[in-house]
């Protein structure tokens, strides 16, 4: 069952404004925005759940690519003792 974007937001915005009309207890304004902090998880969650193999991909890219720099930073310099720091 898919709860709409719009309905989350609407029962968002209902519970900033109970938030609001409670000011003066610290308690119920906490309890508002803990409702508010759960319905944005909601609609974060899908977000990312739609996104995710997009992400994997960059994280692969990107893995990818340190993979090729650390080829080309390692090259080997052939060892003809003239090197200062030889004792």
């Amino acid at each position: 069952m898919t709860i709409s974007k719009d309905t989350v937001i609407n029962k968002m915005m209902e519970e900033l404004q109970a938030a609001k009309n409670s000011m003066h207890n610290n308690l119920e304004v906490i309890n508002h925005i803990s409702k508010v902090k759960l319905l944005s998880e909601l609609i974060l969650d899908e977000y990312e759940g739609e996104h995710q193999p997009k992400i994997n991909e960059v994280t692969t890219l990107n893995n990818e690519q340190k993979s090729a720099e650390g080829q080309t930073a390692t090259k080997h310099i052939p060892d003809d003792q003239s090197s200062i720091f030889d004792f």
